[in-house]
């Protein structure tokens, strides 16, 4: 049996559960998934505190808290898929499509929303959205703008997106719809409507697996240097979907190796 560590937000979430079956595919072994971070009733400085949300989705697995005992600790800097892993705790974020790839279908099923979730309003405008020649677009501020995550994360400019829209109208022949969604409603409000000249929908505030729900519903993404919206356009079942993304996600460190080939990466500072 092995322990996948649980930590941050959504996004971060489905990578270590992705990691955790890519885990039991590799060694055979049950994973467990430790959910003690949660059980904390303060935060780090800097950080945002953050909801275990993977009950959310169709998930299938086992869950841990308070003390276990193991035979090693295992960080993503030594982490090799060469060794069998047993009675391990597995400690990171685990963000590289080498670890999930490969079992991309079934994680589809298991990490798609559970529909008790789905209010018939949302499910409507999931519907439209799914409609139309749609396009999300996911801007990414509010904590990205504190002096911590300032130092860590690149800022994504408008040039980044006017490149990622002007690409995406290229390889389809028409404007999208653009459905902009953001944690900083009154930003793209102000700076963004009918951007590009595309017809404009400002998304209000919702949910995040709302959110993260809708925004898979577009046929087409534009995503941020955010785990969010990553896995929003890489769950999305959409045929011929389009997706562009930024070349650096932080601005000190490489960026993981996260896109499908399909993808398109889109040159950006690290501003």
């Amino acid at each position: 049996m092995n322990y996948i560590q649980i930590m941050g937000g959504l996004g971060n979430q489905l990578f270590q559960y992705a990691f955790s079956r890519y885990i039991e595919f590799l060694t055979g072994h049950p994973s467990v998934l430790y959910t003690g971070i949660y059980d904390q009733k303060f935060n780090e400085e800097g950080l945002t505190l953050r909801n275990f949300s993977l009950d959310i989705f169709n998930t299938d697995y086992v869950g841990a808290n308070g003390s276990v005992v193991c035979e090693k600790i295992i960080t993503e800097n030594d982490f090799t898929n060469k060794i069998q892993f047993n009675n391990t705790f597995f400690k990171g974020y685990w963000q590289c499509i080498d670890y999930y790839g490969s079992i991309l279908d079934t994680l589809a099923d298991e990490l798609s929303i559970n529909k008790s979730y789905i209010s018939n309003d949302i499910q409507s405008i999931a519907d439209m959205i799914r409609s139309t020649e749609s396009l999300s677009l996911h801007v990414r501020r509010t904590d990205y703008l504190n002096p911590t995550n300032q130092n860590i994360f690149c800022q994504l400019t408008q040039n980044y997106y006017e490149t990622s829209i002007k690409c995406i109208i290229d390889k389809i022949g028409c404007k999208p719809i653009l459905y902009i969604f953001s944690d900083d409603y009154d930003y793209v409000k102000s700076e963004m409507e009918n951007f590009m000249g595309c017809k404009t929908v400002i998304m209000p505030p919702r949910k995040d697996y709302e959110d993260f729900y809708l925004m898979s519903a577009a046929k087409h993404h534009i995503i941020a240097n955010s785990s969010f919206s990553y896995w929003s356009a890489l769950l999305s079942n959409n045929t011929d979907s389009i997706t562009a993304g930024p070349k650096y996600w932080f601005k000190h460190t490489p960026t993981p190796r996260l896109y499908l080939d399909s993808w398109i990466c889109i040159e950006n500072h690290r501003n």
